[in-house]
């Protein structure tokens, strides 16, 4: 990677053991200090050369888990990283993880709009997705391939210190607490990448899939009582019309209720060219969505030899009061492809990387330097 205006986590130089070995990584999650310690919190998922060739070509493998003094340098990655591995690891070969796991987000109690159990003081929440060894029948314009890991579901997982964590079983079959729909439905494909949200005594969660029939990434919601039994809603937000940053659909995205109870959705837009970006949507009422404008918040760099020239997305933002300001932390990918032989080889080479905002809204993003 050539070093550029934002870029915070390269595979490869993110610190001990096996990180070394990442290829790729995705969706950050970061938590704010929360009291007297000054300690940025980052989770993100990564897969290294290790995993089939023939799994599902994403990011996710495993969970990381790293801390910053200020948020933006100086990450130190746990000792124990990874935190999370697929289950199959742990013996657990029939849950819905047991090939890879991606990371979804992260609560904690007392962080505002993120803050789902606050009757258990010190718990985290992590909620995750993943597949199975089961492969998935996946239509293309030549026929159909059969993908391994493809049918993913939505779990979770608690965590007293953050770096140790483990798996709640939900009601699903394999584990899940949200399954995958049936094939006539929007979301029978796969279920994954959830973002939460509190909104009074409910959990709300809004995910991410793909409607074969549309051939459009949609995402869906649903609601909760305790933040481990949903109910699905249907589907909420696909992006824009035909010629749109978005015209493809919407995948990963960081919602935030405001102040005024409006709710904001940074949200990552697919052209259909195959390029992404990232949006912004608003809601009155969390489920009723409008994009805010027909250009993206935040574009790949215009420099084709930049870290993240290929793609943005994964947005994640963290509200700066002492700013007024917006921090983005988001994916980049390179136009670099994985070209080392072998297993693994054929991923694009993904980073993270930070921007803030440049108004009160959310709506121009700036990188930021992060040396």
């Amino acid at each position: 990677f050539k070093s550029g205006s934002g870029l915070a986590i390269v595979p490869g130089e993110v610190g001990v053991g096996e990180l070394n070995e990442l290829i790729s990584l995705g969706v950050p999650r970061v938590l704010p200090p929360n009291g007297d310690d000054n300690i940025w919190q980052l989770w993100f998922h990564g897969r290294d050369s290790s995993f089939d060739n023939d799994l599902v070509n994403l990011s996710t493998g495993k969970v990381f888990y790293a801390t910053s003094p200020d948020g933006i340098s100086n990450w130190s990655m746990h000792p124990d990283s990874p935190v999370l591995q697929p289950s199959d690891v742990d013996g657990n070969w029939w849950w819905f993880d047991s090939t890879h796991v991606g990371l979804g987000d992260v609560v904690i109690p007392g962080q505002q709009a993120q803050s789902i159990f606050r009757i258990q003081g010190g718990i985290y929440m992590m909620y995750i997705f993943g597949g199975s060894k089961d492969s998935v029948d996946i239509k293309t314009d030549i026929g159909y391939k059969s993908v391994k890991g493809m049918k993913m579901e939505i779990g979770v997982a608690v965590s007293q210190d953050g770096a140790h964590w483990s798996r709640v079983e939900g009601d699903g079959a394999y584990g899940a607490i949200l399954e995958v729909g049936k094939q006539t439905e929007f979301d029978g494909q796969f279920v994954g990448w959830p973002c939460v949200l509190a909104v009074g005594s409910e959990t709300r969660m809004y995910y991410n899939t793909y409607n074969p029939h549309t051939k459009k990434f949609i995402i869906g919601a649903a609601i909760s009582g305790d933040g481990i039994k949903f109910k699905k809603l249907g589907a909420v937000f696909e992006g824009g019309t035909a010629g749109r940053f978005d015209a493809m659909g919407a995948s990963r995205r960081h919602v935030v209720q405001l102040e005024t109870g409006e709710y904001r959705m940074w949200y990552e837009g697919l052209s259909g060219e195959g390029v992404h970006s990232i949006g912004l949507a608003a809601s009155t009422d969390g489920f009723t969505w409008e994009r805010v404008s027909d250009e993206p918040v935040l574009r790949p760099s215009s420099d084709e030899h930049a870290w993240d020239s290929a793609g943005v997305g994964s947005p994640h933002l963290i509200w700066l009061p002492e700013k007024q300001r917006w921090r983005m932390y988001y994916v980049g990918t390179s136009l670099r492809i994985q070209e080392e032989p072998g297993e693994g080889s054929g991923i694009l080479s993904s980073a993270i990387g930070i921007a803030e905002s440049t108004d009160v809204d959310g709506l121009y993003f700036e990188r930021i330097s992060t040396i």
